[in-house]
């Protein structure tokens, strides 16, 4: 996830797409470790562990918030 967040961020991949295809799953995913990443920023002093992964799930969670979407099969 963070090697897609960083193609995401300089532009190399659409977030359209990432949203569509990975969406609720790169912000689940990101819930889910997001302790983690936390403490090793904490504890190891790197502040860039997992910054585009975070970048993108929130991004995500903030687009699916303002325009929520329906699945494709579903008509209307």
């Amino acid at each position: 996830m963070e090697s897609l967040g960083m193609l995401v961020a300089d532009g190399l991949i659409n977030m359209d797409i990432v949203d569509k295809t990975l969406g609720s799953f790169a912000t689940t995913a990101w819930e889910k470790s997001k302790g983690m990443f936390l403490d090793i920023r904490e504890q190891h002093s790197d502040p860039f562990a997992g910054e585009y992964y975070q970048w993108l799930a929130e991004g995500i969670d903030e687009r699916m918030k303002k325009n929520p979407r329906k699945p494709f099969y579903v008509k209307g």
